[in-house]
């Protein structure tokens, strides 16, 4: 299946969005605010981003113009 980066900064909300993934057979990469997901997104492979737009370090639009500054991987943006 599909490598999908769950970006939210809720803990609860994030394992919740990855647990319903990954038993959809998805492998699931969760981050917890914007730094971490650029690092994160940086290694490649993601296929899919699910990006909360409210974030701590970076926000969740300042994370969507660095990916389509490098990429075309769809983004599902949260609100």
């Amino acid at each position: 299946m599909a490598v999908l980066l769950i970006v939210e900064d809720d803990r609860k909300t994030n394992e919740a969005i990855c647990e319903y993934l990954s038993l959809a057979g998805h492998d699931i990469i969760p981050a917890y605010d914007g730094a971490e997901a650029l690092g994160l997104f940086g290694r490649g492979n993601v296929d899919l981003v699910v990006l909360d737009i409210m974030l701590p370090k970076v926000s969740g639009l300042s994370i969507l113009h660095e990916i389509r500054q490098k990429s075309s991987v769809p983004v599902l943006m949260l609100t």
